[in-house]
């Protein structure tokens, strides 16, 4: 579960409890242990109830023939999202407060929308389905939206539906993209950002038939999840669905920062990940997100720039993107508390923070070991360095960084945070270049220190 959930807590459910009646009745608690009876979809949809009205201040109420959302395990999906925001570069989002999203497949109450804008009052999101009937009762569910908790700042109900637009799609996952002029012109428009993520989360089966066949193999006699047709099967099931995402995204490639999707199989994710790398398609991400004995994956790619840690896009190692950061060990040289050379003046005796076409400041204010660095042309190449020995101006021909990097020292090493660029080339050269240079410094210190101790000691 995400570190940030509050429901990985078994006494959020006894808290709640408290100030829900309805709910006491199904929380079982013995000892330390809490229980709650989740085959049973009344409770399941009274627990939600529960957590929706009195930590996000959402009337709702759910309706026995459709799907109930478990807010815990949709909440770990939208964090992961807020994480995801909060890394990208500025070029891609200049406020992660006021990031624009989009959610394909809404559902009946717009849980993720809800949920988004919720914790982050200044974020916006479009929310989409091709069912009728789920955007007319999600519309309800905004308009009756009682925008106030118990643990949480109060919200307009105003502000909150201006926040969230609805649209009914006809089969096009992305429709709502024709409908802002601004972006729907011309392929310079395309460039632009119009939304910084997008999110779904499909259904897992094709059909009825392949959902009790799968009930099947479990061998586990559990009752089945209620919902309609639209929320429990899609055409060719969850792999066919974000297979026809991806390749309407292509369509629109930079105006959403990074596409993502929630996926129920785990063969699923390894089989999306295998199409991405048969379209040489490099900048993607995969994760893990774990609800007691449920697991999910979110899966997400990118056609821009903004590239994400390795806390964020490499939950699965064994189908990982390559690595974004690189360490080498230099505990001789640079010390956070007693510093020998700080991270500031090894990086200014390399040239290059100084050099024209190159944007450098501290990540955090007066930290000399901590930097972020916007490279608008590759002043770290020997042939850079030659002309500035000729005193020879750099050309600059693009507005946008060819590479961004965080430099900071940690652990006895320097470490190096690739944050932007579409050429991992461009990368793995800087990273070799710092790192020669500071093998070099290295390499110099030591066997300084060595002929040091071949000195006779002064009298």
């Amino acid at each position: 579960m995400h570190e940030r959930n509050p429901y990985q807590d078994p006494k959020r459910l006894l808290w709640l409890a408290e100030k829900d009646t309805k709910l006491a009745k199904y929380i079982n608690k013995k000892h330390k242990y809490v229980s709650v009876n989740w085959d049973d979809e009344e409770v399941k949809r009274t627990v939600s109830e529960a957590i929706l009205r009195h930590d996000f201040g959402i009337d709702v109420r759910l309706s026995s023939d459709r799907l109930c959302p478990s807010v815990p395990n949709r909440l770990n999906y939208v964090l992961w999202i807020e994480d995801l925001v909060n890394s990208l570069h500025w070029y891609d989002c200049q406020d992660p407060s006021y990031a624009r999203g989009i959610d394909i497949g809404t559902g009946s109450i717009a849980i993720y929308a809800c949920l988004a804008c919720k914790r982050n009052p200044l974020w916006s999101i479009v929310g989409t389905d091709i069912d009728a009937d789920a955007i007319e009762h999600a519309k309800r569910t905004l308009d009756g939206d009682m925008s106030r908790c118990d643990d949480c700042k109060v919200t307009s109900t105003a502000q909150l539906r201006s926040r969230i637009q609805l649209i009914h799609t006809h089969g096009s996952f992305l429709d709502m993209l024709h409908l802002d002029e601004q972006y729907a012109e011309s392929h310079e428009s395309r460039q632009k950002v119009a939304y910084h993520f997008s999110m779904c989360n499909p259904p897992f089966y094709a059909s009825q038939e392949e959902r009790q066949e799968s009930t099947d193999k479990k061998q586990v006699a559990k009752t089945w999840t209620a919902g309609s047709q639209h929320e429990l099967y899609t055409p060719g099931g969850e792999l066919a669905f974000i297979l026809r995402l991806f390749e309407e995204s292509q369509q629109w490639c930079e105006q959403i920062v990074w596409y993502s999707s929630m996926l129920g199989k785990l063969t699923s994710v390894y089989a999306f990940v295998d199409h991405l790398r048969g379209v040489k398609h490099s900048n993607y991400a995969v994760t893990e997100l774990v609800q007691g004995r449920t697991k999910r994956w979110v899966v997400a790619w990118s056609f821009r720039g903004s590239r994400l840690p390795d806390s964020l896009g490499r939950g699965i190692p064994k189908i990982a993107p390559a690595s974004t950061l690189r360490a080498m060990q230099c505990e001789h040289l640079l010390n956070e508390h007693n510093s020998t050379c700080t991270t500031a003046q090894f990086l200014s005796s390399l040239d290059i923070t100084t050099s024209e076409g190159v944007h450098s400041h501290p990540i955090h204010a007066n930290d000399s070991q901590c930097f972020a660095l916007d490279f608008f042309s590759p002043v770290w190449t020997r042939s850079a360095r030659r002309k500035r020995a000729r005193l020879e101006s750099c050309e600059i021909q693009n507005d946008r960084p060819i590479l961004a990097v965080n430099i900071w020292h940690a652990s006895n090493k320097l470490h190096i945070q690739w944050t932007y660029g579409m050429d991992r080339a461009l990368f793995d050269s800087f990273s070799v270049h710092v790192f020669y240079q500071l093998r070099n410094r290295l390499s110099t210190m030591l066997q300084s220190d060595e002929l040091s101790h071949l000195q006779p000691a002064s009298r």
